[in-house]
């Protein structure tokens, strides 16, 4: 059922303006992450798609917030997916420091680091909290349900479910 969804859902997951992308948006080789903001393995993942997407022009990653890990998850994917309305950008500046920072994901913390990405945090508050990006949220997570994903990192290629992540070289060889 899973791999059906994969099929049925590929443009959705893969073409959707909804869900913001490390490297080209435009590029041939795509795959997509599931990831938590409260996720060691998330963050480890992070350090090697970002490398990844650096070293290779022709590869896109794209960002689906799926915060499974408790409400401090919900909170910082709730500033993530506000940021995106900052600007070009904004969304994969404030992703990067959510990946690296090694905190809690408290208001306080997530306003900071609003702050330390050049955005207002008084008004990254008030987007974050708007409906849409609860629904998003609630979008991600059924579609998370629906691929039968474990946990996260969780990762999709247009006709694959990989349920960890394996390092950046051993994703570029399937």
């Amino acid at each position: 059922a899973a791999r059906q969804t994969l099929v049925k859902k590929k443009d959705e997951i893969f073409n959707n303006p909804s869900y913001q992308v490390l490297g080209d948006p435009k590029a041939k080789i795509a795959f997509a992450e599931f990831m938590d903001y409260n996720c060691g393995y998330c963050k480890h993942a992070y350090k090697d798609l970002a490398e990844l997407v650096a070293e290779k022009k022709n590869v896109k990653i794209v960002l689906i917030d799926s915060p499974i890990l408790g409400d401090s998850s919900v909170l910082a994917a709730k500033y993530a997916l506000a940021a995106r309305d900052f600007g070009p950008g904004k969304y994969q500046a404030y992703h990067a420091a959510l990946m690296q920072f090694t905190g809690p994901k408290t208001e306080e913390n997530l306003k900071k680091l609003a702050t330390d990405n050049g955005m207002d945090p008084e008004k990254l508050k008030e987007a974050a909290m708007k409906p849409a990006i609860q629904d998003q949220i609630n979008k991600n997570m059924a579609l998370f349900r629906d691929l039968d994903l474990g946990g996260t990192p969780a990762f999709l290629t247009p006709d694959r479910i990989i349920n960890n992540f394996m390092g950046k070289d051993t994703l570029m060889q399937i």
